[in-house]
């Protein structure tokens, strides 16, 4: 089957602080040569430390940026060589659920007058009052009830995990096939977490909707996506993908071997035994001068001298396609 999302060769390029964008050295590529696909009704997490340009995909996916090379395939068209019409059922289709729920709400308006006009606009509702009653069922759904409480609050007069729920609500009040939520959980509390992720669990089980989901955290990633897909970023690259399963049980990029391994484990028992990955450097290089050859190796204690010339490109190993000149060489990892 087509897959309903196709990344090729994608790139995006900002000018650096001196503007001179005409030469190489003076861009900085948050987002380097990524490739992958999303089937319709499935999730993918994309995760990677802060900086690694998972949140710049995710806003070229919804088509908030124009990236600077490759092409993004929706139900296999170019979306640069979409007619009008073609382009707004993209953008209805295709939503964004912001980390900063405050900011992605206008302080100025209520919750119905942020919530009706798409709506409205993309023919969800003929008018306020069948929009009113539309989003009276979907706050519902999401967990706002009574619905009318909600409905003529301001976003400051609602906590986090409520505002989080409305965002999810005005994604689904167009009908999307694919959400890209952008780290949903990580400015809620902790005790409201799992109930969002459940919700995003549901909506993909019972409407279909494929996700997208960015995380830095793999326990959130782990919990949501199950059986789907996640791609591991580093500096603006995908260091490692896969079914989440295989690739979380055998990581084989000394890059998510670390990931894993800072992950702490409530048992004494397993936490004595799992080992330890030492990196030669904590601190993440300059994405705007990235070194030779392998991103990771500054920081790889496997690297050896190809590592520094010669920068890998993703290859199948298993089932799993990872970017590693050493990957043979890495032990298995034990966690």
């Amino acid at each position: 089957m087509e897959p309903l999302l196709r990344l090729k060769n994608l790139d995006m390029y900002f000018k650096s602080n001196d503007g001179l964008f005409a030469k190489k050295a003076n861009r900085v590529g948050a987002v380097v040569d990524v490739s992958f696909e999303l089937g319709a009704g499935q999730i993918m997490a994309l995760v990677g430390e802060s900086g690694c340009g998972k949140t710049t995909i995710g806003k070229i996916i919804a088509g908030l940026w124009k990236p600077t090379g490759g092409t993004i395939e929706y139900n296999g068209k170019d979306i640069n060589k979409m007619s009008r019409k073609e382009l707004e059922v993209f953008r209805r289709e295709v939503q964004m659920v912001h980390q900063d729920s405050y900011a992605a709400l206008n302080p100025a308006r209520t919750i119905f007058n942020s919530l009706k006009d798409p709506m409205i606009k993309h023919g969800m509702a003929k008018n306020k009052e069948e929009a009113y009653e539309k989003l009276t069922e979907l706050f519902v759904l999401v967990g706002l009830t009574p619905a009318e409480q909600f409905m003529e609050k301001y976003p400051h007069q609602l906590s986090g995990g409520q505002r989080q729920r409305v965002l999810l609500a005005r994604a689904l009040s167009v009908k999307p096939k694919l959400i890209v939520a952008d780290e949903p959980v990580s400015m809620v509390d902790v005790s409201l977490r799992i109930s969002l992720l459940d919700l995003m669990s549901k909506m993909n089980k019972e409407f279909g909707i494929s996700f997208i989901y960015i995380t830095h955290d793999l326990a959130t990633a782990r919990y949501i996506v199950n059986n789907g897909k996640i791609g591991v970023m580093y500096l603006g690259k995908l260091v490692e993908t896969g079914a989440l399963k295989t690739v979380l049980d055998n990581p084989r990029h000394p890059y998510l071997q670390a990931l894993i391994s800072a992950i702490p484990v409530p048992d004494l028992k397993i936490s004595r035994q799992k080992r330890q990955l030492p990196l030669k450097s904590l601190e993440m290089p300059n994405p705007a001068n990235p070194p030779e050859g392998c991103r990771f190796n500054p920081r790889c204690i496997y690297a050896e001298g190809i590592c520094e010339k010669q920068e890998p490109q993703l290859q199948k190993v298993g089932e799993d396609l990872v970017a590693c000149h050493c990957e043979k060489s890495v032990p298995k990892w034990i966690y």
